[in-house]
C-alpha cells in the first residue's frame, strides 16, 4: 500500500461578534476545546462583544457527530493520525482567519489570543509556526503543546502577557497537571501568570470579564 497526501479545497467557517471597524480596540482570537462548535463557543463571550470589541472563533476543521450517528456536531483540532499535517493545515487555518480580519482594524488594535482545553495546544503552535503579531495570550483549562521548542521564542514573547486560567473543580485539571505545567514553565522560561478560580471546566464569564477589565487598553 502507497499512501498519498493531495491537498483540496476545503470551506472552514470563523463567527463573530462584536464591531469590524477601524474603531475597534481589542480584537479576540478564540479557539474552541474538543467537541465544542465554534458558533456555540462564540456565545461565552457575548457579554463583552460591542462595537469596539471583536470576537472571533475559528472552527476547527473536523466536524463530527458527538454523540455517535446523530444530534450534536462538534469539531476537533486535530487527531494523532498525521497529525504534523493537521497541525499545518489548522495553523494556516488560523493564519488565513488572522490576515483576513486584522488588516481591516486599526494599526492600535489590542489583540488577545485565547484557547480553552484542546485549543490551548492548538494556539501555542499557532504562535510557534506563524508568529503572529499579539499582545496577550490566554491560555484555560489546557495543556500547552509539548513538542514546542519554547525557548526558541522567549525573545519574541518578552513584550507579551501570558496568562493561565483553570478552575478548581475542573475534573480534567489536577494537582499533578498544575505541577507539571510549572515544571514546563520553568524549563522554558516562560513567564506566565497562573491563576485558580473557583469553577469547573469552562469559560467562565466572570472570570473572564475580571481579565478583560485588566488588560483592556
Amino acid at each position: 500500500m502507497q499512501h498519498h497526501s493531495l491537498q483540496t479545497l476545503k470551506t472552514a467557517h470563523v463567527y463573530s461578534l462584536g464591531g469590524i471597524s477601524e474603531n475597534t480596540r481589542s480584537c479576540w482570537i478564540c479557539c474552541h476545546g474538543y467537541g465544542q462548535a465554534a458558533s456555540s463557543f462564540i456565545h461565552k463571550f457575548s457579554h463583552l462583544a460591542d462595537d469596539r470589541t471583536l470576537f472571533l472563533a475559528p472552527e476547527g476543521l473536523s466536524r463530527f457527530y458527538f454523540g455517535g450517528f446523530d444530534g450534536k456536531i462538534g469539531a476537533s483540532w486535530m487527531t494523532k493520525a498525521d497529525r504534523e499535517t493537521e497541525i499545518r493545515d489548522y495553523c494556516n487555518w488560523i493564519g488565513m482567519v488572522y490576515q483576513h480580519f486584522i488588516p481591516v482594524l486599526n494599526s492600535r488594535v489590542q489583540i488577545n489570543l485565547l484557547g480553552f482545553s484542546q485549543g490551548v495546544a492548538t494556539i501555542s503552535r499557532f504562535i510557534y509556526y506563524k508568529k503572529p503579531i499579539f499582545d496577550n495570550l490566554i491560555c484555560w483549562s489546557g495543556s500547552l503543546a509539548h513538542d514546542i521548542p519554547y525557548l526558541e521564542l522567549r525573545e519574541y514573547l518578552l513584550d507579551k502577557n501570558l496568562y493561565y486560567l483553570y478552575g478548581n473543580r475542573d475534573p480534567f485539571i489536577k494537582p499533578e497537571n498544575i505541577e507539571q505545567l510549572k515544571k514546563q514553565i520553568r524549563h522554558h522560561k516562560l513567564d506566565f501568570d497562573i491563576r485558580e478560580f473557583d469553577g469547573e471546566h469552562k469559560i467562565d464569564r466572570q472570570v473572564l470579564a475580571s481579565l478583560a477589565g485588566e488588560i483592556h487598553v
